[in-house]
C-alpha cells in the first residue's frame, strides 16, 4: 500500500515544501504524487536551479514539448497542466492567465474489457483470499485501494451493501454487495 512520506515542517527541500502545501489543502495522496512528478519534470526540463527561477511563462513551452516531443495523451497533458498551474498560481502566487499552448489531439482509445465469461474464467483460476478480493472488486466495482482498505464493519449483510471509505476523491460511497 502507498503510504505518504513523513515530512519535517521546517524542511528546506522545495518538493517537501510543495508536499506540505498540498497536504494543507487536504488533497489526495495520488494527486500529491502526480503533481510532484510533473513539477519535477518541469524543473528539470527548464534547468531551474532555484525556486525564484520558476516562471509561469515557461508552462506553454513545456506543454508543447510534451505534445510534440513526447506525444502524450490529452489526459496526461491536462494532468501536467493542472500540476504546473497549481505550482505557479497557488504555491508561488504567480499569474497564469492566458496560457497558449498546443493541445494534444491524440485519439483516446476505448479500453478492451473482458466479457463476463472471460472475467469469471480468470477469477475462477485464483486461489483464496485473492479470489474473494477479485470477486468483490468485480461484483461491487471496487478499485484496488478500496478493496485493500475494506473492513468487516463496511459490510452490511442485511441490506447487501458495502461502504467504501475514503475512495477516489477521498469520498465515501455505498455500493452493492455481490
Amino acid at each position: 500500500m502507498d503510504i505518504p512520506l513523513d515530512l519535517k515542517p521546517d524542511s528546506q527541500r522545495f518538493t517537501d515544501q510543495i508536499r506540505i502545501f498540498i497536504r494543507s489543502r487536504a488533497m489526495a495522496y495520488n494527486t500529491e504524487k502526480q503533481y510532484i512528478y510533473w513539477i519535477s519534470c518541469f524543473i528539470r526540463h527548464n534547468n531551474y536551479t532555484s525556486k525564484d527561477d520558476i516562471d509561469a511563462f515557461d508552462i506553454p513551452e513545456y506543454l508543447d514539448h510534451l505534445v510534440v516531443k513526447q506525444n502524450v495523451s490529452p489526459n496526461t497533458q491536462k494532468t501536467a497542466l493542472n500540476a504546473l498551474v497549481f505550482l505557479c498560481r497557488e504555491f508561488l502566487q504567480q499569474s497564469v492567465d492566458s496560457l497558449d499552448f498546443k493541445r494534444s489531439k491524440k485519439a483516446t482509445k476505448l479500453p478492451t474489457v473482458f466479457t463476463h465469461n472471460e472475467a469469471m474464467a480468470v477469477i475462477n483460476e485464483l486461489k483464496h483470499p485473492t479470489k474473494l478480493i477479485a470477486q468483490l472488486m468485480y461484483g461491487s466495482g471496487l478499485r484496488i485501494n478500496e478493496a485493500l482498505r475494506l473492513r468487516v464493519d463496511d459490510i452490511d449483510l442485511i441490506h447487501k451493501t458495502l461502504t467504501v471509505r475514503s475512495g477516489k476523491g477521498n469520498k465515501d460511497r455505498t455500493t452493492v454487495l455481490p
